[in-house]
């Protein structure tokens, strides 16, 4: 991915990401993994919805759409980082990956480095938006 016209924030977090891929690429074969399904590697931004944000759509403090960065993807769930801790309320989002939304359930969050937080989401189901 070209670095060439992200904003600095945007390079942080290809930077944080890089950095977890080789944390889990030194762990791999050391740690039993827990997984369903394989995951592939997809560093892209995309957009979640927190649905039970109290702010109207549009205020400058609005919450309710978050542009946050994933490290990777397999059939069963996500894994994002988000530019500080989610607001949310409950642990379910929705998140547009290509051109379809999943209701998501927050299944793993930590804080990692410079400011960012990683979260797993488990999908639940697809949606109509």
């Amino acid at each position: 991915m070209s670095t060439a016209t992200l904003s600095i924030r945007d390079k942080q977090a290809v930077r944080v990401i890089n950095m977890l891929k080789t944390w889990s690429d030194r762990l791999s074969g050391h740690v039993t993994q827990k997984r369903a399904h394989v995951r592939k590697d997809l560093v892209t931004k995309l957009m979640i919805i927190i649905p039970e944000s109290s702010q109207e759509a549009g205020e400058s403090q609005d919450r309710s759409m978050i542009e946050v960065w994933s490290r990777n993807i397999s059939r069963g769930g996500i894994c994002i980082i988000s530019d500080g801790k989610l607001k949310t309320n409950t642990d379910t989002v929705i998140v547009g990956v290509g051109n379809k939304f999943m209701e998501s359930e927050i299944v793993r969050n930590r804080q990692v480095h410079d400011g960012f937080w990683e979260y797993g989401l488990m999908f639940i189901q697809e949606i109509q938006m």
